[in-house]
């Protein structure tokens, strides 16, 4: 008979197996050239190419591998209603490797070979490229949540932030609320080598501590998916954390749940920054392991059922033929997307990249429904982690279902003044 020890390790080596292989799965999408050299506007009619950044291989690969999906939906969406003042919509997608040589590398292709009109940034390694599209003067709609210090700098005029502009030298009171009003007492939390992960996770730790908890073990250092995860996990133990928050891929994630369940360890609650949606419940594994692990989510879940969210899984099943409840990836391609249609509607009639990023700074954009709305003329900071004004959306994995928790969502907080995460 196996052991429980033995069962746990074959779930965890099942459910790593596919949330790292569905990782790897890519297709290109769209074609053709719409770049407007030297601001001119766009021919009439003339179709609107633009470029996907995203994790198609590496580390990261498996929390952005629905990226394509969530793009496709919206812009098709768009198409049917006809496009943007005539202009149909299409895109090419373009792999960032999971490190910032390789998001540059695919800036300059989508830039310089595609010459695409602008950039939907669903990349965890973006930073490695922004200074990039700030000298091609190219308008990009993303998510801070790479941690890049550009979406802090106001010269970088053409970026727009659908994720809170998150600075990661800011830290808030939402999650430490969470974990007290979950009889945690002693928080640990776990980041990678990007930036916003770092933060995220030291920033998770700070705000335990306002909330009245201790702080238990910190580590921002590990390598993005990796499952090597044996010194974390007898870490987490000694220290006598009953709490942790994990700001990592959910491979990694996974393998330290599995592993403090081998060791013994009973926690009071665990978040995963990464990994809500259908890509972890199409693996019997995944499901098996996750059972309890609680999910966060800066956009309005699907089982809000609100208006927004059903549009949103509609237009996945109709136009990019993907049945599974979205995940984080999904969500973020959806909503990038959408903002970046926002921006085209505010170019006005004669499109060019001038016109969006003038037009779209003097705009408020209303988070596709599912987030509250930006204003990008007085433009105010969240932190990484977060959604905008520091809420975020938390449910917990029970059966096959994601259940919003009762008072987290969203749980909301404020920030905590004269803290830095990552000194």
């Amino acid at each position: 008979m196996r052991t429980r020890a033995n069962r746990v390790r074959n779930l965890l080596r099942t459910a790593t197996a596919a949330l790292l292989v569905v990782g790897l799965a890519a297709c290109g999408s769209g074609s053709g050239s719409s770049g407007n050299e030297d601001g001119d506007a766009l021919a009439e009619g003339a179709p609107i190419n633009l470029g996907l950044l995203t994790s198609l291989s590496g580390g990261y690969s498996s929390g952005f591998v629905r990226a394509e999906k969530g793009v496709k939906a919206r812009l098709e969406l768009e198409n049917a209603k006809g496009g943007v003042n005539g202009h149909k919509l299409t895109f090419t997608t373009a792999d960032d490797t999971s490190t910032p040589d390789g998001a540059a590398k695919a800036v300059r292709k989508l830039t310089q070979q595609d010459k695409v009109f602008g950039i939907i940034d669903a990349s965890p390694v973006f930073y490695g490229a922004a200074p990039l599209t700030k000298q091609a003067g190219i308008p990009v709609s993303g998510a801070s949540f790479d941690g890049s210090p550009a979406w802090l700098d106001d010269s970088y005029t053409n970026l727009f932030d659908a994720y809170g502009y998150g600075d990661p030298d800011k830290a808030f009171t939402t999650y430490g609320k969470f974990f007290k009003s979950q009889g945690a007492t002693k928080v640990a939390a776990l980041g990678n080598v990007s930036p916003s992960s770092a933060a995220s996770a030291a920033g998770v730790v700070i705000s335990a501590e306002k909330a009245g908890l201790q702080r238990g073990y910190l580590n921002t250092k590990l390598q993005p998916g990796t499952t090597d995860v044996g010194p974390i996990v007898l870490a987490i133990k000694n220290s006598k954390s009953d709490a942790v928050y994990m700001a990592v891929p959910p491979a990694t994630a996974f393998a330290v749940i599995a592993g403090l369940r081998q060791a013994g360890v009973t926690l009071k609650s665990s978040v995963l920054a990464t990994g809500y949606g259908g890509a972890l419940l199409q693996s019997e594994a995944a499901v098996a392991v996750g059972q309890g692990i609680n999910f966060g989510s800066a956009f309005t879940p699907i089982e809000a059922n609100t208006p927004q969210t059903k549009a949103f899984q509609e237009a996945l099943v109709k136009y990019a033929g993907d049945t599974a409840p979205p995940d984080f990836g999904a969500y973020v391609g959806w909503v990038t997307a959408d903002l970046f249609i926002h921006g085209l509607k505010q170019a006005g009639d004669e499109i060019s990249q001038k016109s969006f990023i003038e037009n779209t700074r003097k705009s408020t954009w209303d988070g596709a429904g599912m987030a509250k709305p930006t204003d990008f003329s007085n433009i105010t900071h969240s932190t990484p982690g977060l959604g905008p004004d520091g809420c975020v959306n938390i449910l917990k994995l029970t059966g096959k279902k994601f259940v919003p928790i009762e008072g987290a969502s969203p749980i909301c907080g404020e920030e905590i003044p004269g803290v830095d995460p990552l000194p």
